[in-house]
Parts: structure tokens; sequence; C-alpha cells
């Protein structure tokens, strides 16, 4: 009978660290999982980051053209209507000479 138990508690022992050892295998994936999932999270940050100050340089070249062409527009205005006098100047004084 005492051959019996030892036999039991040999084979409950086993049993005990089998289960110790799928406990730690389990935790060892998890930890990797997990670290895999951080790793992933912060090059996405870092992705999202880098995106971000691209496209702020960008909107900020683009607001740089934006401010360029309404001053060009606003000088192209402004020779515009300084053309028109300088032709009603000249076609008043055609016909100041033709009269």
């Amino acid at each position: 009978m005492v051959n019996s138990q030892r036999k039991i508690l040999d084979l409950n022992d086993r049993v005990d660290e089998m289960i110790d050892e799928e406990t730690l295998v389990k935790q060892n994936h998890t930890l990797r999982y997990e670290t895999t999932i951080r790793d992933l999270e912060e090059r996405l940050k870092k992705t999202i980051q880098n995106e971000e100050a691209v496209f702020r340089t960008i909107n900020d070249h683009l607001s740089k053209i934006d401010q360029v062409l309404a001053q060009q527009k606003a000088t192209r205005e402004l020779l515009e209507e300084k053309k028109r006098k300088e032709l009603k100047v000249a076609e008043s004084n055609v016909n100041l000479q033709v009269s």
C-alpha cells in the first residue's frame, strides 16, 4: 500500500509540475504577445507623429503659396486699375484733341 501511495504522490507531483510548466508557457506567450502589441503601438504612434509632421510641413507650404498668390492677385488688380485709369486719361486727351 505504501508503494502505491508513493506512486500516486509521484504522479500527483508530476501533474503539478506539468500544470506549472503549462502555466509558465502560457505566461511567456502572453508576455510575448503583449510586448509585440506594445512595440506595434509604439511604431504606429511614431508613424502617425511623422505623418502629422509631414502634413504640417505641406500645409505650411500651401499656406505660403496661398499668400503669394493672393499678393500676386492684388498686384495684378492694382495694375489693371492703373491701366484703366491711364486708358481713360489717354481717351480723354484724344477726345480733347479731336474736339
